[in-house]
């Protein structure tokens, strides 16, 4: 498995994010470069997706992190995402 925070996505714009409840998998999609990125998170137990905007409105990524089964993604408007899952993969 790739390391989350070492992901090259900064300026990578945010799509859509979806949630499937009865499979607890949440799919990320982010454009990057002209290229579709996808992250699928596995076994998600808690998903937050603030749209606050406290540095300003942006649809960018800023930068990824991982704290044990936490992945954050902080967007270039000041909000976190996070998701709570047991694995990740790209595609």
């Amino acid at each position: 498995m790739a390391n989350f925070a070492e992901l090259n996505l900064h300026d990578a714009t945010l799509i859509n994010i979806e949630f499937d409840w009865v499979n607890a998998l949440t799919i990320v999609s982010l454009k990057l470069h002209r290229e579709n990125v996808v992250i699928k998170f596995s076994d998600c137990t808690n998903v937050c997706i603030p749209h606050e905007n406290s540095w300003g409105q942006s649809a960018s990524v800023n930068t990824t992190s991982q704290d044990g089964n936490t992945f954050k993604i902080e967007m270039q408007s000041g909000d976190t995402i996070s998701v709570n899952s047991d694995s990740f993969c790209v595609e």
